[in-house]
């Protein structure tokens, strides 16, 4: 796994520093920490992307321990502040806090501000079919597990198994079949009745 990794950093960062590619993306705050932490962990002999031990870490001047800024608290101070229960819950710390590099903080609440927008909510309720998709073809199909060894097989299974979607789909509609709501597990079917229900549920078999 680690050397997987390494290898698509390796060829994440060929292709940045690629003389095709444009220059900005070289000054880009994350892509620099990219290159110093595949440094730090990574290095290429014959040819060979190895995964490096504690004998042969580059100098301490290139090595980082965390992009971020991080502050921690003492917590024989922290723990006469009278405001200490709005901080932390720890009993045995002081409260922590993290600062992340200005560029990603930016990109982080530019993000987040985008999320608010009717363009993001209308591409990402796209993602409501696509999460019921998966899990008609995971739990009624049984698409987790292959039934068969080798890509063109396991490839054959998942193209049968779309079509079988479709036509699942294609009866329901024909037989008005209503749509299905949040799965219950049988084990939460076993729960009783909240007393309340009535209140809540105007229609409860409860209701006497």
């Amino acid at each position: 796994m680690a050397e997987t990794i390494g290898k698509d950093g390796y060829h994440l960062l060929s292709q940045i520093y690629a003389d095709e590619t444009r220059p900005h993306l070289r000054t880009i705050p994350a892509v620099d920490i990219l290159r110093q932490v595949w440094r730090q962990h990574y290095y290429i002999e014959a040819g060979k992307i190895s995964w490096r031990d504690q004998k042969n870490f580059p100098p301490s001047w290139v090595m980082i321990a965390s992009p971020y800024d991080q502050v921690q608290f003492d917590y024989q101070v922290s723990v006469t502040c009278a405001d200490r229960a709005r901080c932390t819950q720890s009993k045995t710390s002081g409260r922590q806090i993290t600062f992340p590099l200005q560029a990603q903080y930016e990109a982080m609440i530019a993000a987040r501000q985008r999320q608010e927008t009717d363009e993001f909510k209308e591409e990402y309720a796209a993602r409501a079919g696509i999460e019921g998709t998966v899990s008609q073809a995971v739990f009624s199909l049984g698409m987790r597990r292959t039934r068969y060894r080798g890509l063109v097989k396991t490839h054959l299974q998942h193209v049968a198994t779309a079509a079988a979607i479709n036509v699942q789909r294609i009866i329901d509609w024909l037989w008005q079949t209503p749509r299905s709501t949040t799965h219950v597990g049988h084990f939460a079917r076993l729960a009783p009745v909240p007393t309340f229900a009535d209140n809540v549920y105007p229609q409860s078999p409860l209701k006497k």
